[in-house]
Formats: C-alpha cells, structure tokens, sequence
C-alpha cells in the first residue's frame, strides 16, 4: 500500500576549466577553450518507509556501464550505513549535452580526464547523499503536455516525441521543492565548431526554470537517438529550443495535482543485446591498413583481435520505476523515437497516466534503432559503433528485446 512521501533534492556544479577535451563530436578540435555555462548535477531523493530512490541528472554526454555502476553501487553503499532501508534504487542519468566534458570513452571524440572523472564522480556520490541525509515530508505529482516545433527526425522517419512531462515536487505545505523535466531531443544546438563547455539547451531550461521558481530542476532526455534540434547554432538557437519547453512547464505546472500517499516500487537488471556479424576477416584486414577514417581502422583492429565464433553481445543497462500511477523506464542507450513511443503507448494503456523516459541511464552503450533503420542505413546503423568500440551495431530485435523487457 501507498506510504507517506519524504523527498529532499540537492545540486553541485561540476569541474570546469579551460584545457579539458569536449565529448560529442568527432570534428571538435580540443581541447575547450572556456566555460560558456555550468554543468551540474541535481539529486532528487525519494523515501516511503522500507524504500529510498535517489535519481541523478548529470550534464554530461553518458557514462560507461561499470562506471555507472560503480556510483550507484557506492551510493547505495553509503545510504545503508545511514538508514536500514529494504530497497534502494539509484537512477544515473545523463543529459547527453554535446558540449559537456568527456566523461566516456569515444574514439575521435575527446579523451577523458581521468582527474576530470574522478572528481566528477566524488561530486555525484557527495550530492545524492546530501539529498539523502535532508529527507522531508513531500508530495509528487505529473502530468504531460505536447511541445511541437522544437525537435525533428534526422532519418527518414516521421517519428517524434514532442511529449514533455512534467514531476512536481513539493514541501509538505504545497511550496515547490523540485522539478523533473523530461523531453526528448539530443543536446547537440551548439555545433562541433564550439570549443566551450556548457549544458546546451537543458542547461537553458534549467537554469530558467530554477530562477522562475527557486528550485532545483532535474532534466532527463528522453528517447533522442534519432531526433535533433529543429534550431542549431549560437546562443539564439540555444533560446529558441529552450523557450518552448520553458513556457509548456510555466503552463503544465499549476494544473499538476501532487499527493502525499506514493508507492515506491522498482527493478533494474543487464540485458544482453545481440549484435550484427562482423565483416570478413579479409574486409577487417584491408579496413585496419588503409581506411582513411582513424576510428574505423582503430574498430577493425579490435574487431581482428575477436575470436570469430565467439558471441556478441552488449549490456544494457535497464531500470523501471513505479509511483501510482507514474512510471520512470531508464534505458542505457541512445534510443530511437519510435521505440520510446511505443513504450509510452504500452505504459497508458496499462493504466500509467505519465511516463518519464530516461534514456544514457545506468551507461550508455550507443545506439538501438528500430527495425526500419537497418534498411535506410546511415550513421546510426553504419558508423556509430565505430566510435563507441562496439564490434557492431545491436542487431534490429534488440529494440524490441527493451521494450519487451522494460513493459
């Protein structure tokens, strides 16, 4: 049965300074020049008697999976020697912002600071606890509004999610403690040419929305594998995408009816992707010795040094939470629109009346297109794992794998 709601929220900036590579973009000269904007990350802790959810959104482009995993398991670690909760489940979530520092290894695409890295992390941990050590009496509520003209689909695809949902937390009293925005639409407004670190258009949102209300915002990017800005550009495009979403959040909030009474339930697991075959070993030869692409002769090489017959598969990360009647799936890929859509469809007509979808959660192995992609071909099927040092590209059921897990 439902319990009373306990909530608390905390946010820390993120190292920044001039000198550290950009993750994103494979035609960025490095390093970054200087900091446009902050990066952050905001902690939303969740507590009903026997269970404690804490949920991160970092600015950053992803995490490695056992990096991921070794945050959450260090913050569970640490929640426990404050309180003996049943369950604890911790959500890492990352906003994909092209223009944050490297925090994932891409080929082409930045180097990490390994001091960068463990800094950041610390961050992380020391700012769920924060949350997690200022629990108090709360209330949650969502809703979902229609935000069109920000985003479009860079493929051959009429599939977007133009749905933006919206989380209140408030104070026992009614007062705001935080929000959740959730919308779906790759950070990528500030272009390759840009060598300043900064959050891209969450960023915006946020630090709209925290001056509007006082509170700290949680942004969580949704199903964006295949959807760009509509806007790209300077601090103009960075505006026009941000407006839209800033005033749908301004209209959606007051009508969000929040109660004290939630129940908190959750699960998360691995699921081992199935990827394609590789190209003949004559064709990894000739690829590794002259292509003219350094990420995809340095794929090759590693793809020479598989066994043929040995299996291929990737994990990916997958975690889904219930509060009445909202649910939270986190998904560590970058995921296509389509299949983002049909989750939420399912989730409805299951009776869940809002549907955070977080994808780049608990890591980021790379793409998962649907099915139709792999006969369109393009970057996302063709290239993409490439720099992200898979073999090869998931193969087109595993889409269809996550949403059957996940629902």
């Amino acid at each position: 049965m439902s319990a009373l709601l306990k909530a608390a929220v905390a946010q820390r900036n993120l190292p920044t300074y001039a000198g550290l590579d950009l993750s994103g973009y494979a035609l960025r000269i490095q390093p970054c020049t200087n900091v446009r904007d902050t990066v952050c990350v905001t902690a939303l802790a969740l507590e009903n008697e026997q269970s404690l959810f804490v949920l991160l959104s970092v600015d950053a482009l992803g995490f490695a999976i056992d990096v991921a995993d070794n945050i959450r398991i260090e913050i569970a670690r640490a929640a426990r020697e404050i309180s003996d909760w049943q369950e604890i489940q911790v959500c890492l979530t990352a906003t994909h912002s092209h223009s944050a520092p490297a925090s994932m290894s891409l080929r082409e695409c930045g180097n990490v600071s390994a001091q960068w890295l463990e800094d950041a992390n610390n961050i992380i941990v020391q700012t769920a606890l924060k949350s997690i050590v200022n629990l108090q009496p709360a209330q949650f509520g969502a809703d979902q509004i229609d935000v069109p003209g920000v985003a479009l689909n860079r493929r051959k695809s009429t599939f977007v999610d133009d749905q933006l949902t919206l989380c209140r937390v408030d104070h026992a009293d009614g007062k705001p403690l935080a929000l959740i925005v959730n919308f779906a639409c790759h950070p990528v407004v500030l272009p390759p040419e840009t060598r300043a670190i900064s959050a891209d258009y969450p960023g915006e949102v946020r630090r709209a929305l925290q001056h509007e209300f006082q509170v700290p915002v949680l942004f969580l990017t949704g199903a964006a594998g295949d959807i760009n800005p509509i806007h790209r550009g300077n601090s103009d495009a960075l505006i026009k995408t941000a407006a839209p979403l800033i005033d749908a959040v301004k209209v959606l909030l007051p009508q969000i009816e929040t109660s004290s009474k939630v129940l908190l339930r959750g699960a998360s697991t691995r699921l081992n992707l199935p990827l394609l075959q590789r190209p003949p070993h004559d064709e990894l030869i000739s690829i590794a010795a002259a292509d003219p692409l350094p990420a995809r002769r340095a794929w090759a090489e590693q793809a020479l040094l598989i066994q043929a017959d040995a299996p291929l598969t990737v994990p990916c990360a997958l975690q889904i939470w219930h509060l009445n009647s909202i649910a939270l799936a986190a998904i560590g890929c970058e995921f296509f629109a389509s299949l983002g859509l049909r989750i939420k469809s399912t989730f409805n007509a299951q009776g869940i009346h809002s549907v955070l979808l977080a994808t780049y959660a608990n890591g980021n192995l790379g793409y998962v297109p649907d099915a139709a992609a792999y006969e369109r071909g393009g970057y996302e099927v063709d290239n993409a794992h490439h720099y992200y040092a898979q073999p090869a590209c998931v193969a087109p059921e595993a889409g269809e794998m996550i949403i059957d897990a996940i629902t």
